[in-house]
């Protein structure tokens, strides 16, 4: 009689898990309320910026501008504009540009 020893693993069929995530901006609570914390994943390096506007389009803050490599990056922003003040409540966008791509992610303040 032949005996197999067999691990199930909470992974998918295929996926390496070494293998870092797809560009993905995630706000950790929306709304958030007077800070918003997000991770911003990339499967790739090179250099990546993220900003934050308000539904006019105006720019209100920038988070980060540098170069990242691959993987999960936590980023925080306190809800202050440029200037240090705080911006009032209400829906932002957040502009995420990373190896050459782009992507949005909307969210709300509550102070």
């Amino acid at each position: 009689m032949a005996s197999a020893h067999i691990t199930v693993s909470n992974t998918q069929a295929g996926v390496d898990p070494e293998t870092p995530p797809p560009l993905r901006l995630t706000p950790a609570a929306n709304p958030s309320y007077g800070q918003l914390y997000l991770m911003l994943d990339l499967d790739r390096e090179g250099p990546g910026t993220v900003q934050v506007f308000d539904p006019q389009g105006r720019r209100v803050a920038d988070l980060i501008k540098t170069s990242m490599g691959p993987g999960s990056h936590p980023l925080h922003w306190r809800g202050l504009d440029h200037s240090g003040r705080p911006t009032p409540s209400g829906v932002y966008l957040i502009r995420a540009e990373a190896a050459g791509r782009v992507l949005t992610a909307r969210v709300v303040m509550v102070h």
